[in-house]
């Protein structure tokens, strides 16, 4: 006997995860469905960053909050669970094909605020998956496989 759903997500990345997990917490009967077997494995080369740590990005000024362990999205007033790891960032430096050099933030001034100077961050792509998978499950949504 077929199953019915509410919902059907397929893809179990970042918005797939996001979507199941915020149509579960509302109530919704959820199916995720994803091809891949282990959901968090990451098997290509693939970095995350939390770019906009002092200022906006799509409206957005995202930022990690190592003590409570969330990536938050103030704006749009919702955040998610991230405990893996990062890497801060407290300035960036580009140069032009010419040699020209463009630094952003100061490295030093920076550093010593710690995590108020830090200008963005890197974090672990596959421990933000297992995160908001927790997050599905607790929210009752099936996951076949």
């Amino acid at each position: 006997m077929a199953k019915e759903y509410d919902l059907i997500v397929v893809g179990a990345g970042p918005a797939g995860l996001m979507a199941a997990k915020t149509a579960g917490e509302n109530g919704l009967n959820v199916a995720l469905i994803e091809r891949k077997k282990g959901i968090s494995d990451i098997n290509r080369a693939c970095s995350m960053m939390v770019v906009t740590l002092t200022g906006k990005y799509l409206e957005e000024r995202v930022f990690l909050n190592s003590r409570e362990k969330r990536i938050c999205f103030p704006h749009y007033g919702f955040s998610v669970d991230y405990d893996g790891s990062h890497q801060d960032f407290y300035t960036w430096v580009i140069y032009s094909h010419k040699g020209n050099k463009i630094q952003l933030g100061d490295y030093e001034e920076n550093a010593r605020k710690g995590e108020a100077g830090r200008i963005s961050a890197v974090y672990d792509k596959g421990a933000l998956l297992k995160c908001l998978l927790r997050e599905v499950h607790a929210h009752r949504v099936e996951v076949p496989g």
